[in-house]
């Protein structure tokens, strides 16, 4: 049997035994050090615990096929997994909590696996830089801590290539209790015509007091080939959903609601916010509903900046009211 010791973990309180798919078994001592898995492969880590006053909880490098199953993660005074140069990695079943960075950091990375997690009270949820075919989906979220340029549940930074998405997540900012920016972020990330970057059937409640910060912003700084589908977003901030940049961006049958708060502006938007960083252009926006009132009380679903090219409007509800119980509808994109 060959034992895998990490040079993180000093003392010997109590081993966990987390076996690995090749048949051999991966051993640490549960301190308050860093679990460091790298250059490994085949490796599952289940039914665990790790907490570090001191740094990251975990940190995956130059590894492959690395699973974790029904983990605990937290508190964590730093990421509660880092993750950089590996491939083929899931994450699934876990709780991530009280991280002062983020919950899950990747980096130059693919073929990742993030679903059913808990996430809360991390700096953000899930974020990804310069990594490719990642799946982030049916996860729960509440709030994130910020502060910017961090407080999402997942952002998207960098992203390209196929089979990206975020998608049937649940996330919840409670007013208060966080420092939220935009609950999904897409920024300078590129999916292709074949398989744009998805961004579907995820369930966002709450945000605020940030006036800046709202519900899914699509193409920060730059970015293409992105659909948001099928969303419900109530009372996010200072938007609902919004194309900022970028080319072959849609949004199509999302549900978008908002009362008014100090911070609300407007439900939905199209605007190149800084033209000079490059084209603003074929942006779809079909099918969707949204009932948004302003910080001054009147109704402002829809704004077009006029800096986009021509926009494909179509099939629009910008006139039903709509209310808070929309976040309790099913959403049969993602029915199990």
């Amino acid at each position: 049997m060959k034992i895998l010791k990490s040079r993180s973990f000093q003392s010997l309180k109590t081993w966990i035994l987390c076996f690995a798919i090749s048949g051999s078994f991966l051993a640490h001592p549960a301190t308050a050090s860093t679990l460091i898995i790298s250059g490994k492969k085949n490796v599952i880590i289940a039914n665990q615990s790790f907490s570090n006053p001191n740094g990251d909880c975990v940190q995956v490098t130059n590894s492959s096929n690395i699973q974790f199953n029904n983990v605990n993660i937290g508190p964590c005074k730093g990421n509660g997994i880092l993750v950089s140069n590996s491939k083929t990695l899931t994450i699934v079943n876990s709780t991530i909590h009280n991280t002062t960075a983020n919950g899950i950091a990747l980096g130059s990375s693919s073929k990742i696996n993030i679903h059913d997690n808990n996430f809360s009270t991390n700096q953000a949820g899930v974020y990804v830089v310069r990594s490719t075919s990642v799946k982030v989906d049916f996860n729960n979220f509440l709030n994130p801590q910020g502060p910017i340029p961090r407080g999402q549940f997942v952002q998207f930074n960098g992203v390209t290539g196929p089979d990206n998405e975020i998608n049937c997540n649940i996330g919840e900012n409670i007013l208060g209790q966080g420092n939220p920016i935009d609950s999904i972020n897409i920024y300078k990330s590129y999916g292709t015509a074949s398989s744009p970057i998805k961004v579907v059937g995820n369930k966002i409640k709450g945000g605020g007091p940030n006036k800046s910060g709202g519900g899914i912003m699509l193409g920060d700084n730059g970015g293409g080939y992105i659909t948001a589908d099928s969303n419900i977003v109530v009372n996010p901030g200072q938007y609902g959903i919004a194309v900022a940049n970028g080319t072959y961006i849609t949004m199509s049958n999302n549900k978008v609601f908002g009362v008014m708060q100090p911070f609300t502006n407007v439900g939905m938007y199209v605007w190149s916010v800084k033209p000079e960083l490059g084209p603003c252009a074929n942006i779809s926006v079909i099918d969707n509903q949204v009932d948004y009132t302003n910080k001054l009380g009147n109704k402002n679903n829809f704004w077009n900046g006029k800096n986009c090219g021509p926009i494909l409007m179509s099939g629009n509800d910008f006139k039903t009211p709509l209310s808070a119980s929309i976040i309790d509808n099913p959403i049969p994109a993602c029915a199990r």
